[in-house]
């Protein structure tokens, strides 16, 4: 990535760095420490005190602060990144990056080991920010910003010192670079789901680019493009119904979406609905399990079966005189056929009806 770290020797033309320690104060009887690093530049964002502290031990020795090189893609040149420690809350995730934060959750395998890594070896690698009008953005490492917010929530109800994210922080990185920067640091890593890419391409493809274009931009075939854009048409909420979304592939997940798509919206959003805490591990028992919504075989099992309307008969003629189906594929609808009624049936249908909606 073009990170060559050196040191910031003392000299008398060299800006030097400080750390400022907030004042520690009481909250709920245990004392939460702040310290955040404040770096000499005019665009850099005002520190803001917290209730936060570093969880790492400063790289380099006191009055010193760790430098390091960054080479821009588009622009070709070199910027000075600065690493820092920054309160996670602070970082907001920059709308280019790939990894979708609807989808991150601590049910993910992958962010589970991750947020154990953290807390027994501390983050390994700082994520690269941008400072973007006055505010700190992430380029890459959202799914390391989202671990530290979840442990610091953890902490918080454990009454324990908070935590900081670790960072790479440069000023001047146009929009252009931090795309470049983002894909090029995704391409390196096997963790970005299929699906994930498939919407953040839709994103550029709604914004107007064509789908070669996206394909350069990626370094991908323009086939694999539109596969990912096929992926993308799943609900998000129906995706978060996944441990990951990394079990969504171009073989599982199109015939999903082609099941889905078959589906009703009410069917879909009644099923989501109905596994508010459920974390599938297998793609192929969401989808059974949706079939099985959708055939109606668990929300109808006092009701109406698919397959099998509801009869009434004439009690002297023993003809049908009323059949009651379900709808196919529409939660909700039936079908009421009603044969040969007397003016005096038909009132009476008509009262019972009225009684129970309003007439038009």
């Amino acid at each position: 990535m073009g990170l060559n770290a050196r040191k910031n020797r003392k000299s008398s033309t060299s800006k030097s760095s400080s750390v400022d320690e907030a004042n520690s104060h009481e909250n709920q009887s245990t004392k939460l420490h702040a310290a955040n690093s404040s770096i000499a530049s005019s665009s850099q964002p005002e520190i803001v005190k917290t209730n936060v502290r570093s969880s790492f031990k400063p790289k380099t020795g006191t009055g010193q602060r760790l430098l390091s090189e960054l080479y821009l893609p588009v622009s070709k040149r070199y910027i000075e990144l600065t690493h820092d420690f920054i309160d996670p809350k602070l970082v907001k995730v920059g709308e280019y990056n790939q990894r979708n934060q609807e989808l991150l959750s601590i049910d993910d395998p992958d962010v589970k080991a991750l947020m154990e890594s953290i807390k027994s070896d501390r983050q390994k690698e700082p994520i690269l920010v941008r400072v973007v009008d006055g505010e700190w953005e992430a380029i890459y490492g959202s799914r390391r910003l989202y671990s530290v917010l979840a442990i610091n929530e953890e902490r918080e109800r454990e009454k324990l010192d908070l935590i900081e994210i670790e960072c790479w922080v440069g000023s001047d990185i146009s929009d252009i670079d931090a795309h470049k920067l983002s894909i090029g640091e995704n391409q390196n890593r096997t963790d970005i789901s299929s699906y994930e890419k498939g919407l953040y391409c839709k994103k550029l493809y709604d914004a107007g680019k064509h789908i070669d274009e996206i394909a350069k931009l990626e370094c991908v075939t323009s086939k694999t493009i539109r596969n990912w854009l096929e992926l993308a048409q799943l609900p998000v909420e129906f995706v978060s119904l996944l441990e990951s979304p990394k079990l969504i592939s171009k073989e599982s997940g199109i015939p999903l979406k082609k099941l889905i798509s078959s589906s009703s919206d009410v069917e879909v959003a009644d099923f989501i609905s109905s596994k508010p805490n459920q974390s599938y591990k297998s793609i192929k028992k969401l989808k059974d399990d949706f079939s099985k919504f959708c055939r109606g075989s668990e929300l109808t099992k006092e009701s109406i079966p698919v397959n099998k309307p509801i009869v009434f008969e004439d009690n002297d003629e023993k003809g049908v005189k009323v059949k009651i189906t379900r709808h196919r594929t529409k939660l909700g609808q039936y079908k009421i056929d009603m044969h040969d009624l007397s003016d005096e049936e038909l009132t009476m249908m008509i009262d019972f009806f009225s009684s129970k909606y309003k007439r038009k």
